[in-house]
């Protein structure tokens, strides 16, 4: 079914270059960058391209560092905590690299925490010796004094750190990370958090949190080029985190430059340039909508409580938690799978694949975790409500309720 877009959203998905046949209700995954981000991203290809060794040698370092204040005021850090990352997996498998782990030592988490968290934690089980506890959150859940008492209640003497996701992914719930941050640190326990779907989602202030590393991605809301996270360090870690894989540099550190800076700016050669362009993504975003971010985190926020309302109301299903604790996504339980994939499935999901077959991208998994299978809606300037009320339509039938 194709319908007239509204005049609005014509004028601001034209921003973008997403296939205008697609449903594309799944901004949470990968993001997906504005036409001007990418032309942004090329030209500085370009002027790379033009003499990368002068690039890399003179030019690099201080463009990094004119965006990493940009994304820092962005996110409420401060720039010479922060360094870039390819992606908040890499900034979490970073920190634990780093941790002086003891065998026997805790790591907490829930079991709504992202797959690669706990893929690096189950690696360090064989390794180092760690044990992951995993506290049970309920899904859904009525508000979240359910999530800070399930998680608290499972730190023990043992605990060396605790990991918190700002906002999950296979739930897309807000957690209370201050709470949580606040009560375990009054236990003498360090706390990362998770934060790879909070640039741009919900209004940040890194600094006030409390913990002792944040992790975050800038090409999801923040709609930078793929490629551009970053790791966040308290004052006193600084200097003590390393990359996963040291330069021919890292034993010359220059007077002028901080470790953390010289550490992971430059890895070898890579391309930088989404991590170059992040600070003017923001700002181009930004500036399509009167009253900037507030006001675009403020309409992302609605349109995906209207989308999970059709939804849930069209499919027959419940929503996954009050309003508050959705940012620009919102996610509902399903019934598990009662039919398998094809071969050469893409998704591994019989339902996701008959979605996309029907022109709607939205992700549908089975959380490993908890079992959890749930289908995850995402909303952003270029999304109209009409098009969660097609899948809601879509979900009915292919569901047959």
């Amino acid at each position: 079914m194709t319908l007239a877009a509204p005049a609005e959203h014509r004028t601001l998905s034209r921003f973008w270059t997403l296939d205008p046949s697609v449903n594309f209700l799944n901004h949470g995954s990968y993001g997906a960058a504005p036409r001007a981000v990418l032309e942004a991203q090329q030209r500085v290809i370009e002027e790379m391209e033009r003499e990368p060794v002068r690039f890399m040698l003179e030019k690099m370092l201080p463009l990094l560092d004119e965006s990493r204040a940009e994304v820092a005021s962005f996110v409420g850090a401060a720039p010479e905590r922060l360094a870039f990352t390819p992606n908040a997996t890499v900034s979490l498998a970073s920190v634990l690299a780093t941790i002086d782990f003891q065998p026997g030592d805790e790591v907490l988490i829930n079991d709504h925490e992202y797959m690669s968290l706990a893929n690096e934690l189950r690696r360090l089980e064989k390794t180092r010796g760690i044990k992951v506890v995993v506290a049970p959150v309920p899904f859904p859940m009525t508000g979240p004094d359910e999530v800070a008492e399930a998680v608290l209640s499972r730190a023990t003497e043992r605990t060396k750190l605790a990991v918190v996701s700002h906002i999950t992914s296979p739930t897309a719930l807000i957690l209370p990370v201050e709470r949580i941050v606040r009560e375990l640190a009054a236990r003498g326990i360090e706390t990362m958090v998770d934060g790879a779907h909070a640039p741009g989602a919900i209004p940040l202030d890194i600094e006030s949190i409390g913990c002792a590393y944040y992790a975050g991605d800038l090409h999801k809301w923040g709609c930078s080029p793929k490629g551009a996270g970053f790791l966040w360090l308290r004052e006193d870690l600084a200097d003590h985190c390393e990359p996963l894989a040291l330069s021919s540099r890292a034993d010359t550190l220059p007077e002028h430059r901080r470790r953390l800076h010289h550490l992971f700016d430059y890895v070898g050669t890579r391309d930088c340039s989404a991590w170059i362009v992040a600070g003017e993504a923001l700002r181009h975003v930004g500036s399509l909508v009167e009253g900037g971010w507030p006001e675009i985190m403020r309409r992302n926020h609605e349109l995906a409580i209207k989308g999970r309302n059709i939804v849930c109301e069209l499919a027959g299903l419940e929503p996954g938690g009050p309003d508050e604790m959705h940012p620009a996504m919102a996610a509902m339980r399903l019934p598990p799978a009662t039919t398998q994939p094809a071969k050469g499935s893409i998704t591994g999901d019989d339902l996701w694949d008959r979605l996309l077959a029907r022109g709607f991208q939205q992700p549908i998994w089975t959380h490993p975790l908890n079992s959890l299978r749930a289908i995850r809606i995402s909303a952003h300037l270029y999304n109209r409500e009409e098009q969660y009320r097609m899948l809601g339509e879509a979900l009915r039938e292919e569901m047959g309720r």
